[in-house]
């Protein structure tokens, strides 16, 4: 069987791409979002790179249950204990954590960032 796309693996990289990570086919889903690969918004983010993920790495397998079951499990709540109020302020926090992410990656490459609103 032929590979389309050859894929790099590594424990933990979100830097960028690696070599042709970023490329994918009609086949090809996102191990994070468990969504087609060119529906994934975080594909080549810089600091996110979901591009780069795989079921062999504990960071990547750890990113995939935050994303899949939800940031509030850093917090140990029961499942009984998290309602509809309780999941929004996760997703908002997860959000949070994403878009700090990829501010603090360009931090720390120099780039300044101008807010006007």
């Amino acid at each position: 069987r032929k590979k389309l796309n050859p894929f790099v693996k590594t424990e933990y990289d979100t830097s960028a791409p690696l070599e042709k990570n970023s490329s994918y086919c009609d086949q090809c889903f996102c191990y994070i979002c468990d969504k087609q690969a060119n529906k994934c918004e975080f594909w080549t983010v810089v600091s996110l790179c979901h591009c780069n993920a795989h079921n062999k790495s504990k960071y990547w397998k750890a990113q995939r249950d935050t994303a899949l079951a939800g940031v509030l499990t850093i917090f140990n709540f029961d499942l009984t204990e998290i309602d509809t109020d309780l999941r929004r302020g996760g997703a908002l926090l997860l959000k949070f954590i994403q878009d700090l992410s990829v501010e603090y990656s360009q931090f720390l490459k120099g780039v300044i960032v101008n807010y006007d609103d």
